[in-house]
């Protein structure tokens, strides 16, 4: 009994001490890293201007993609669950096909 108890006290002092290294070592490393010619916004000190990202999406657009891709697959797993006919998947799926039509030719 008492031998449980102390190997319970060893792991958690054991998991304290390196909660606690892995801690120190993170602020000593943080410490070292911080220097005043690294400038925002690339922190590694690379000079130059930022650009514009190279896809150019809105944010409406962005949702409507999210919700095609996020519901198609809930949508065909209901589809199979409540009907296990083929032939209201097809009908899903093909109606999901002509909303991405209609989502890329949008653009």
């Amino acid at each position: 009994m008492i031998y449980t108890a102390i190997r319970i006290l060893a792991s958690y002092c054991v998991i304290f001490l390196l909660i606690l290294g892995i801690y120190l070592l993170f602020k000593r490393r943080s410490k070292e890293a911080s220097s005043s010619d690294k400038i925002s916004p690339y922190a590694c000190g690379e000079k130059g201007s930022p650009t514009d990202p190279p896809v150019l999406i809105s944010y409406v657009q962005y949702l409507f993609y999210f919700a095609a891709f996020e519901f198609v697959p809930l949508l065909i797993f209901i589809s199979l669950m409540a009907h296990p006919s083929p032939f209201l998947l097809i009908t899903y799926l093909i109606l999901v096909l002509l909303s991405m039509l209609i989502l890329v030719k949008v653009k």
